[in-house]
């Protein structure tokens, strides 16, 4: 054996030939998944998106949202860069391209764009991000006042923690699963636990690359020295008991909602074309409604203003409707969307739909579409699969218990202490 990547047949998940003409998948010797989008005619240029899956739920107890604090904390400088005054982003503008952080819930990563003669140097830098990141601690500490000074000048961060707050209720996390780190993590985070955190993100997990304008030897000689480490360990909180599925959050009357969240099926699952289409197909005016992933996880969000009966009887109609109306959503709907998306006239759309398609995709083993055990106008109707959270004064509080059990929330509340039993 020559130690050269060899073309794999891919999954019926990702078989090159459905996703788009032309398209190849390959595993590099060392373990990172390779998917090549062919190249345009005329179009000269270079672009790739390295990704991993990551989100909130990886995130160690404490330090909500380190995973995206990570993906940007790598942009402040690599052991490949020429000098300190080099940092990543200057790289690649030197060399005529651009670079990116992705940190959008279920994946982290960077996209990198260029001319194609600088594609072996942007390829290098990616693997630089990933393996070979400084984190000075001053540039570090200056990134984290900055996302506290933008965060203190967003209005509206009390429905912001209630709904990070919902989806970690309905995920069955003790704890808010936010995206962007949390005041918390902002001030007590520091180097150390950056660093530790981007070695348990990156060295041991099959890391997705898909690149347009470069050639399998290009992204073996960039990659060549890249090493897999040993499988992740989770972070996970002890708890004592079950999860509670409601919660409050004090605020003025004039700030009264409830948030409602329900798990229901990630990136990659057969089910989530289904959903995609359901939510298309209804009006999404009242309540307010989001999809938030987190990792392979997800919760669907709704947000309703007002007192907790009324604001609880909207996002239940809702609900009702969206399980009658559910579409069939199918492998086929998921193929299409991919290639609509891997069609698409910018590269940066296209990259990062193929790396998150390859990096999202099914673990062996996992439930095809009509295996799935529980069909989503079920897990849509269900209310018991709902996690509620009540923001306003006190009788918000005391109307939500009616329901059940209800727990206070802070913004640094965490349901779980380290070491309980």
């Amino acid at each position: 054996m020559d130690g050269r990547a060899r073309p794999r047949q891919p999954p019926r998940h990702f078989r090159s030939g459905e996703l788009a003409p032309r398209v190849s998948r390959h595993s590099l010797p060392n373990g990172v998944e390779v998917v090549r989008l062919p190249e345009r005619p005329g179009d000269d240029g270079f672009a790739a998106a390295l990704l991993v899956p990551g989100g909130a739920l990886d995130d160690p107890p404490g330090l909500e949202g380190l995973t995206t604090l990570a993906a940007h904390a790598a942009l402040l400088g690599t052991g490949g860069d020429p000098d300190r005054l080099t940092p990543p982003a200057r790289r690649a503008l030197r060399l005529g391209g651009r670079l990116v952080p992705v940190a959008d819930g279920a994946v982290i990563g960077w996209f990198v764009e260029g001319p194609a003669r600088a594609a072996p140097r942007l390829l290098a830098l990616l693997a630089d991000l990933a393996h070979r990141p400084r984190l000075p601690a001053t540039r570090l500490r200056a990134l984290a006042e900055m996302a506290r000074e933008a965060r203190a000048a967003t209005r509206g961060l009390v429905r912001e923690d209630a709904r990070d707050w919902a989806v970690g209720l309905a995920l069955k996390a003790p704890r808010p699963l936010p995206i962007s780190p949390h005041d918390g993590t902002l001030s007590a985070v520091h180097r150390e636990d950056v660093a530790r955190h981007h070695v348990r993100l990156w060295q041991g997990r099959e890391v997705a690359l898909a690149v347009e304008g470069a050639g399998l030897d290009t992204i073996e000689g960039a990659f060549a020295r890249w090493r897999r480490g040993p499988p992740p360990i989770h972070p996970r909180l002890p708890c004592r008991g079950a999860v509670p599925y409601q919660g409050w959050m004090a605020a003025p009357a004039r700030d009264a909602a409830v948030v409602v969240a329900l798990p229901v099926p990630g990136r990659g699952a057969p089910q989530r074309a289904a959903l995609e289409a359901t939510l298309a197909a209804l009006d999404r005016g009242t309540p307010s409604i989001t999809l938030e992933d987190r990792g392979r996880r997800a919760a669907l969000v709704l947000t309703a203003e007002g007192e907790v009966r009324p604001a609880l009887a909207r996002i239940d109609r809702w609900l009702i409707r969206a399980a009658e109306a559910q579409t069939e959503g199918s492998y086929d709907q998921a193929m299409n969307e991919a290639r609509r998306r891997v069609a698409h006239e910018r590269a940066e759309p296209r990259l990062l739909a193929a790396a998150g398609a390859l990096a999202l995709a099914p673990h062996p083993g996992a439930p095809r579409a009509g295996q799935v055990a529980t069909p989503l106008a079920q897990l849509l109707a269900d209310p018991d699969r709902r996690a509620r959270v009540a923001i306003g004064p006190e009788t918000a509080r005391r109307t939500l218990a009616t329901w059940g059990p209800v727990a206070p929330l802070t913004r640094r509340t965490t349901l779980c202490a380290p070491g309980a039993q």
